[in-house]
């Protein structure tokens, strides 16, 4: 099987689509640095893990589980490619279950599937390894980066307003959902 090939693809069209004229490259707004998003996404991480072993829901089949590690052993080694961060990553691989239809891989390749897309869409392991690829391409050009420094920007940018127009606690928080609804939302 090449599951790095289907990595490869991805990143390739997501590094080159600007020629083709869509926009998708890394994002310009890194204002934290990666290290702290990466901690971050690491403890979320672990605390979701946490919650739902503590539920029972926490790998429990085993073959399903090294079925999605063994994909994500094949596609680790070709991310530094694209993220040089990457080589330093702590990479883990966990299956949650749940009905949910979704898989997702966070800063630092903390990557999680649901028993919901699997089962659900009864994927093969080239498709396990497109979707895996596909999160993994979200890590790589820092999204969750990108995101986290918009909302501190976006909150920075509210407190300032508020205290410039000496706006009250009422007017401050209309203000923050103006702000979601302007900057977040979209």
């Amino acid at each position: 099987m090449r599951f790095w090939l289907l990595l490869l693809v991805f990143i390739s069209t997501a590094a080159n689509a600007q020629k083709e004229g869509v926009e998708v490259q890394k994002s310009r707004l890194l204002l934290l640095p990666a290290a702290t998003v990466e901690h971050s996404a690491g403890q979320q991480y672990g605390q979701l893990m946490r919650a739902a072993a503590q539920k029972g829901l926490l790998n429990n089949d085993p073959q399903q589980v090294e079925r999605l590690r063994r994909i994500a052993r094949e596609l680790i080694p070709h991310a530094t490619r694209f993220n040089s961060n990457a080589q330093a990553w702590r990479w883990e691989v966990n299956l949650i279950t749940s009905g949910t239809v979704n898989a997702f891989c966070m800063p630092g390749g903390k990557i999680a599937f649901f028993t919901g897309i699997l089962d659900a869409l009864q994927l093969t392991d080239d498709e396990v390894a497109t979707i895996m690829g596909h999160e993994i391409g979200h890590a790589l050009l820092e999204h969750g980066r990108a995101r986290m420094s918009q909302e501190v920007l976006k909150n920075v940018g509210i407190t300032v307003a508020a205290a410039v127009f000496n706006l009250g606690q009422i007017s401050g928080e209309l203000l923050a959902q103006a702000a979601n609804l302007a900057v977040s939302l979209p």
